[in-house]
């Protein structure tokens, strides 16, 4: 009995380790925290908040994300070079410019981690994101202002707990960039569980804060401060994890800050190009929108905007966890791994995506009626038109991470292409469905050419098959989500309106 009991507490201790110890759990675990905030705090601003609350708390929060695209791609191209380093590479020349490495280069014979070139690394990211907070500071100030001067006047009386829960924003913006450079340290060296648990218990933190704020009716301006808080918390223990795990060491005479800061732009400003048109006309037609129609509407559509991209962030846990792991595959030239790890990553993320979405419209308008919400769910029909849209970016986003891990950057070209057909639809259809104009424009760029284009590349680089690869990862998904739409359309679905 002894031998048993001695038996299960060794299984249960390994097995939680094991969970503890998964860079994919935690980074499910951390999402799911965040998104817990659209179960226990969103319901209650709902029911709590006036119209004009709700549309300006969700506008706070698309702006707020506005701050990645000051970016400009650094985060992701600054955690790859890590990664290469972690995996020992002595000259980064040849992964900066990858056209010019030898088909059969390798990583140095000695696998110890370039302790010396992450630090010269990270000197270099000191500078940039000094710059990147100023710059950030400067847009929420004046283009940030701009977007919330008319919901803000909305609130009338309460219009000066609204400018100064902005004030707050803006004066967190002044360390909100200095996250994500630590944070691109930490997955660089593959600490991506110790870094997603700690978020989750930042998130658990300001969602408590966040109920104890709106039970005590602490309003807009104590829900933005409680939230603002924790955001600096977050930030700071991001530097004490980079700094623990990552040694100190003596930057000896190699590749100047400056030489080094030139290389590394000449990929990173690819990326934040792509990532400015992309994220930053998604967010211009959702600001748009949200400013350009009345208070009901807007707050219906940024609701399920926020819904459908909480749904979203949580199921890209299986492939952006491995993204440092696959970059460090590459480096090694161990490609077969590599595609069973992006084809496992890749799958997970779509079924978690499709019946989350499915199950989200099923009882979207239950759980609001249920709560007392001043809100509606999107129309079903609105609902599955920006399901089919985001399954079809995110379809593109995967294969274009999965392609950029061979440091060959291309999100400047995609993503202007479909930034400008995007817009382009996006305008010709506003003016006849201002509701429906963002999910028809990002669904129509995403199948005219980024969704493909993005697969295309992929196939190309790694000798893939798109048939024999997608058949298992995304066809399956795609035709339980088509069967969905299918119905709604049809008018089964009428029953959820």
């Amino acid at each position: 009995m002894s031998f048993l009991k001695h038996h299960f507490k060794v299984s249960f201790r390994s097995f939680f380790i094991f969970l503890w110890e998964s860079p994919t759990l935690m980074t499910w675990g951390s999402f799911l925290t965040r998104s817990l905030s659209a179960v226990l705090v969103l319901p209650l601003v709902l029911r709590s908040f006036q119209e004009e609350e709700i549309t300006l708390w969700l506008m706070f929060a698309q702006i707020i994300s506005l701050q990645l695209l000051v970016d400009m791609g650094f985060t992701p191209t600054f955690a790859r070079l890590i990664a290469y380093a972690k995996g020992g590479i002595r000259d980064i020349i040849p992964f900066l410019n990858p056209k010019n490495k030898d088909e059969n280069t390798t990583i140095t014979t000695d696998s110890e981690p370039n302790w010396e070139l992450i630090g010269q690394i990270r000197i270099v990211m000191q500078k940039v994101y000094t710059y990147m907070t100023l710059i950030s500071f400067g847009l929420l100030l004046t283009v940030g202002t701009y977007f919330v001067y008319e919901p803000i006047q909305r609130m009338q009386s309460k219009s000066m707990h609204g400018w100064i829960a902005w004030g707050m924003i803006v004066f967190t913006s002044l360390f909100y960039l200095r996250g994500n450079q630590y944070s691109a340290c930490l997955q660089g060296i593959n600490q991506v569980a110790t870094l997603r648990r700690w978020e989750v218990l930042v998130a658990m933190g300001g969602i408590v804060s966040s109920l104890v704020v709106l039970l005590a009716d602490g309003g807009l301006l104590g829900m933005v401060i409680a939230s603002q808080v924790w955001v600096i918390l977050g930030i700071g223990l991001n530097y004490w994890l980079s700094n623990k795990y990552i040694p100190k060491v003596i930057v000896q005479e190699g590749i100047s800050s400056q030489t080094m800061f030139l290389l590394i732009w000449q990929k990173a400003w690819r990326s934040g190009v792509g990532v400015l048109i992309s994220f930053g006309t998604l967010r211009f037609a959702s600001l748009y929108i949200g400013g350009g129609v009345d208070s009901a509407q807007a707050a219906m559509f940024l609701l399920g905007l926020r819904i459908v991209e909480m749904l979203n962030e949580f199921a890209q846990a299986p492939v952006y966890s491995k993204l440092p792991r696959l970059a460090k595959l590459y480096a090694e030239r161990n490609l077969g791994v590599m595609m069973g790890v992006a084809k496992q990553g890749m799958t997970r993320s779509h079924w978690i995506f499709v019946g989350a979405f499915i199950v989200s419209g099923l009882v979207g308008n239950f759980a609001l009626a249920f709560i007392g919400s001043k809100t509606q769910f999107p129309q079903i029909h609105e609902w599955c038109i920006l399901g089919l849209a985001y399954f079809f970016q995110r379809f593109g986003a995967m294969h274009l991470h999965l392609f950029s891990t061979t440091n060959q950057i291309i999100w400047h070209k995609v993503n202007g292409i479909t930034g400008l057909i995007f817009l382009i639809i996006f305008f010709l259809t506003y003016q006849y469905f201002p509701i429906y104009s963002y999910a028809i424009a990002l669904l129509s760029s995403s199948l005219l050419f980024y969704a493909w284009y993005c697969a295309y590349r992929t196939y190309k680089e790694f000798n893939l098959q798109w048939w024999s690869f997608e058949k298992t990862v995304a066809l399956a998904p795609f035709l339980l989500l088509l069967i969905f739409t299918s119905l709604a359309f049809a008018g089964y679905l009428s029953f959820l309106e």
